[in-house]
């Protein structure tokens, strides 16, 4: 028993020392990537220096612009990160607030990033991720999302009118990284057409003091039949009977919890396709 728990021990302080060389391994940078090349000579901007210096311990170095290979790809992929902001929403001004460098594990740089509005930053965060492909860069990100959604939301009530029931309020959201193809001028038109796909979690809301179930069920199955027939849209589609003004209150601003509602469903247009 003795000897056993001595094995044990000695396991768990092998392991406390492994995980401190990984930590140090980490923040100076060496270790993940093996056996460094020599320092190789960058010019940075300040904003540059700033960033690296946050990363990694070699900030002397950093500051006369000697860089060792992995840091050099960092800031390579930052400068493009930030140019292809840049050029998919030439309409808008970002920040970069905090970037994760690529490693052995994860072959992409993280970036988070908030829009620039009257000088501020904004609360909300967003991502990109920057992939190293065998011949350039290339990235991901997740603002799209900020500028399709109200179009979307608009154009998939517009086609609701009609249809039955009392539609009263579209909320969509596409929480997904997208290419570089999906910028500030996609179009409807593109996402109909088949240029781009698109998927959304979509919730839609009608507005009922009373319905039947035989009402409910055919409002349910007119909204399926449109969006996934007529529209060929794509992702998760939420639909739900409200009971009275305060709820639809809470909709409009954004609040979701504690909803009076009569009748709920959710369809998926991959299930509804096959």
């Amino acid at each position: 028993m003795w000897r056993q728990g001595e094995e044990t021990i000695s396991m768990k302080r092998t392991a406390v020392i492994l995980l401190a060389l990984i930590s140090m391994l980490t923040i100076c940078g060496c270790g993940l990537w093996g056996k460094e090349d020599a320092w190789e000579h960058m010019e940075l901007t300040q904003e540059e220096k700033d960033l690296l210096c946050k990363l990694y311990i070699d900030e002397e170095k950093i500051n006369q612009g000697e860089l060792f290979s992995y840091q050099v790809r960092t800031v390579e992929q930052y400068r493009y990160a930030k140019e292809v902001l840049a050029r998919k929403y030439p309409s808008y001004e970002f920040k970069i607030t905090y970037c994760e460098p690529q490693t052995i594990a994860d072959k992409y740089m993280m970036l988070y990033f908030g829009e620039v509005e009257n000088g501020e930053v904004g609360e909300t965060v967003y991502t990109m991720y920057v992939y190293e492909g065998k011949k350039e860069y290339y990235a991901k990100d997740d603002f799209f999302d900020r500028i399709f959604s109200p179009i979307y939301e608009t154009f998939l009530y517009d086609n609701l009118q009609n249809i039955g029931g009392n539609i009263v309020e579209v909320k969509s959201c596409m929480p997904f990284v997208e290419g570089e193809e999906y910028d500030e001028n996609v179009t409807i038109e593109d996402m109909i057409s088949g240029k781009v796909t698109i998927s959304s979690d979509t919730s839609i809301y009608l507005l009922e003091e009373s319905i039947s179930e035989k009402e409910w069920e055919e409002i349910f199955s007119n909204i399926k039949e449109k969006v996934v027939q007529e529209l060929g849209l794509e992702g998760t589609y939420e639909v739900m009977v409200i009971n009275n003004d305060e709820s639809l209150e809470k909709i409009e601003e954004n609040i979701f919890e504690e909803l009076e509602y009569s009748y709920k469903g959710t369809f998926h247009t991959w299930e509804e396709k096959k």
